[in-house]
């Protein structure tokens, strides 16, 4: 389901991913690489461990490993998105940018472009030049801005972020009993606070969020097992009624149960179960690569 660690598949030898997106829109997703993003038009909100962000036009955002992270542009943004492996930048040791945003006056965003046109294009020597544009920016903004170690940056704990992760597991693993209630007490928070912190990290409320990962499952069981009833399903899924279930499938998926096309899939990307690549892009961003 959504909201997991994203892996994504690297052309050997180049240790850099990169993406250019109208309308981007992604789950809530964390990596082991480093990621930036730049803003060429329009405007998007960074959710960043817990914070709300906003990126404009001509602003630039690093991401540091492990983060917990997903990007809502608004309507005909273009940002361009770069995912770096933690060793190109191990350079730069244990710190962190103070403030995460910064002004494109280092020129990322046509750095970016360059990278995007050196993978495409594939010329001689062209992982290493990509390698070498990436790291002159790297150490431009490095050396203009304000660090801290990585210890003290962020506004969130790490405990906090790893409880988080670990709260999506449990969801996946429990959807069809787990409740609003037994989720804050798992945390350790009072309901309002709970109620906060995960819209905050997730983009959305607990119980949509729920809601997803369970007729996710229900499109799944039904898959696998195309004769069962709708009520066993239901109740399978954890709905206590059948009008709850029919009324929230169709709100996720446009059709009824039975209505639902064989080959309809979610807008959600789902992850591999067996760890290969995951994309949490939702299905209405349009790749500009």
């Amino acid at each position: 389901m959504a909201a997991r660690f994203e892996r994504k598949e690297y052309d050997p030898g180049v240790p850099l991913w990169v993406g250019k997106y109208k309308n981007l829109h992604n789950l809530p997703h964390w990596h082991m690489e480093n990621e930036i993003i730049a803003c060429r038009e329009g405007e998007a909100e960074l959710m960043l461990d817990g914070d709300t962000l906003h990126l404009a036009a001509g602003l630039v955002a690093i991401v540091p490993s492990g983060s917990v992270h997903n990007i809502d542009a608004a309507e005909e943004s273009t940002l361009l998105v770069i995912q770096v492996v933690p060793e190109l930048t191990a350079f730069l040791g244990d710190i962190h940018l103070r403030n995460p945003i910064f002004p494109d006056k280092y020129g990322f965003t046509d750095g970016i472009e360059e990278i995007l046109g050196e993978l495409n294009d594939r010329k001689p020597y062209y992982p290493q030049r990509a390698t070498a544009v990436l790291t002159r920016l790297v150490i431009d903004v490095f050396r203009n801005e304000e660090t801290v170690p990585a210890a003290e940056g962020g506004s969130r704990s790490k405990r906090i972020v790893s409880q988080y992760r670990e709260l999506l597991e449990r969801i996946d693993r429990e959807s069809e009993f787990l409740t609003f209630s037994d989720a804050a007490a798992g945390m350790h928070m009072s309901e309002a606070h709970f109620s906060r912190f995960f819209k905050s990290f997730a983009g959305m409320t607990f119980s949509k969020y729920l809601n997803l990962v369970k007729i996710d499952k229900a499109v799944e069981i039904m898959r696998k097992e195309p004769e069962i009833s709708t009520s066993d399903l239901a109740l399978r899924c954890g709905f206590n009624t059948l009008r709850t279930f029919n009324r929230v499938f169709f709100s996720v998926t446009g059709y009824s149960p039975r209505q639902l096309p064989p080959d309809f899939t979610l807008h959600i990307r789902q992850f591999a179960v067996s760890m290969d690549t995951f994309d949490p892009t939702l299905g209405d961003t349009v790749s500009l690569e």
